[in-house]
């Protein structure tokens, strides 16, 4: 018991070291070891979100996530000299990770009629289990729910292809993340989904 106590504050220190952005390749791959090594116990409890958060922070290493915001910049005192753009394997990678795991989603979701309908995101918040009060408000409004689940599609598939717009790239995926954590928040203001 103490000796997993150890591992998970040093998981901890290591997430927390990484929040701040303090020496970040080394708590990234640090951070990365310990949640593999956590996954690694009990693989049957894990589900899709597990591997990929796993995955990006595999890909994190490969790319400078200190240069920005960070305990890293402030210390460096030659921060006015750091590249306005990054292109490595990493930053490719890392886009690539949410590129397919959208289009994926979007080509899983066009298999089934409740999608091509309009009516999946109102099947999804039938599901008693899962809705929330939120959801239930929204339930009162079928026309919406089928103006909602077009509009998740549109923007799971237009989306993760725009993040690979050559104009205006830091503007245009800085709109795509706030478009994207936009959709989640109301996903997770109507259902409850866990991790």
């Amino acid at each position: 018991v103490y000796w997993q106590a150890f591992l998970f504050l040093i998981a901890a220190v290591a997430a927390f070291f990484l929040l701040i952005g303090y020496r970040t390749t080394l708590f990234t791959v640090i951070s990365w070891l310990m949640l593999a090594s956590v996954q690694a116990r009990n693989e049957l409890i894990l589900q899709g979100g597990d591997m990929l958060l796993l995955a990006v922070l595999f890909w994190g290493i490969f790319v400078p996530l200190g240069a920005y915001f960070s305990v890293d910049r402030a210390l460096n005192s030659d921060s006015d000299n750091l590249p306005k753009r990054v292109l490595s394997a990493g930053t490719v990678v890392l886009l690539l990770q949410v590129a397919i795991l959208y289009l994926t989603a979007v080509m899983f979701k066009l298999q089934g009629t409740d999608w091509v309908s309009g009516m999946a995101v109102y099947y999804a918040l039938s599901a008693d289990q899962f809705t929330i009060w939120f959801g239930f408000l929204l339930l009162k409004h079928p026309l919406l729910m089928s103006y909602l689940t077009y509009l998740v599609l549109i923007i799971q598939s237009v989306g993760a292809l725009m993040l690979f717009n050559p104009f205006w790239t830091r503007r245009f995926r800085t709109i795509l993340v706030f478009i994207f954590v936009g959709m989640h928040i109301g996903l997770g203001s109507a259902l409850s989904l866990g991790l």
